[in-house]
């Protein structure tokens, strides 16, 4: 939290606020109500009391989304290992980062590869693609 720049702080601080206060106030209708019923992942799981949310919850579930939503965080975490371990060079050629290397991450096949294979057949070494 300490790095954080202060507008992204007071965000989510208010964030955070509006959490808390939907929490607070959650009950059966009255004047003072402002949510009338728990969502309901918290009826299925038999949730009745919420500790009051803070801005480290919300960066929490920044991190869980993005670690969900990388298709990759396998090969960074390798690049990373690999990395302190002082193989640095050998790093960009296993696991292309750069335009240098990018090479590496296609595959191209001429009609050649395909013999022997369920896809080959005398028509594929004639075709023009």
């Amino acid at each position: 939290m300490t790095k954080l720049d202060q507008i992204s702080l007071q965000m989510l601080n208010a964030y955070a606020s509006g959490v808390i206060d939907f929490i607070d106030h959650m009950d059966l209708p009255t004047e003072n109500k402002t949510a009338y019923l728990l969502p309901p992942e918290f009826i299925a799981l038999g949730i009745k009391k919420v500790d009051h949310w803070k801005p480290e919850d919300s960066l929490c579930i920044f991190k869980l989304l993005n670690f969900r939503l990388s298709w990759n965080w396998g090969q960074d975490l390798l690049r990373d290992v690999l990395e302190r371990e002082g193989l640095e060079d050998l790093v960009e050629e296993l696991f292309p980062f750069t335009a240098e290397y990018s090479h590496n991450l296609v595959t191209i096949m001429d009609p050649e590869d395909l013999k022997g294979t369920p896809l080959w057949s005398e028509e594929t070494l004639t075709k023009k693609y």
